[in-house]
């Protein structure tokens, strides 16, 4: 799967990431995604309640590898070459935890909310090259996270929806979790 350009790697990534938001927010209020909520929150009660633990586990192990398995088969035909230290190295590890503690865990915009450190580093430092500003944006998404921690400990789209009058969908959002 090769692009002249970049341009096609990006709507094939957009139209994916869709794929993926529009997934999320249909599985909400499906029985399948309240008995995971039951199962996040207290597995040992959900087990007592009847969930089916293992299943659940299994089903949720199973979606997650097959779609990471997807985004990570167009990551790797975007860049046509992986190595142990772009795909396993700190700052990936890093990348993966601000993925969902900036946007919010549990949250289907959540995810696109990632970027910004690396978009930051680059409006901060243009010039520079990549190579030198990997230690800025490991200095950036480190202070990202902590800020995110202390600051929004829900992430940036719940903050967002309480911060807009969606108090009322937060709060219906939290209740069927």
């Amino acid at each position: 799967m090769l692009f002249r350009g970049k341009v096609g790697y990006f709507y094939l990534f957009l139209g994916y990431a869709m794929l993926l938001y529009v997934i999320l927010a249909r599985c909400r209020g499906i029985q399948a995604w309240l008995l995971l909520i039951a199962f996040r929150e207290d597995e040992e009660a959900a087990r007592m309640l009847g969930v089916p633990t293992v299943r659940v586990r299994l089903i949720a192990l199973g979606a997650s590898a097959a779609l990471t398995a997807v985004g990570g088969t167009l990551y790797a035909q975007y860049y046509q070459f992986l190595d142990p230290a772009s795909t396993f190295g700190i700052n990936f590890s890093i990348q993966v935890a601000l993925l969902t503690m900036v946007g919010g865990i549990g949250t289907a915009a959540g995810p696109f909310f990632r970027g910004a450190p690396d978009d930051a580093a680059r409006a901060v430092l243009p010039g520079v090259a990549r190579r030198r500003r990997g230690g800025l944006v490991l200095a950036l998404y480190g202070i990202a996270l902590i800020l995110v921690v202390l600051f929004l400990p829900n992430g940036i789209v719940p903050e967002v929806r309480r911060r807009l009058g969606g108090r009322a969908h937060a709060e219906a959002d939290d209740d069927a979790a």
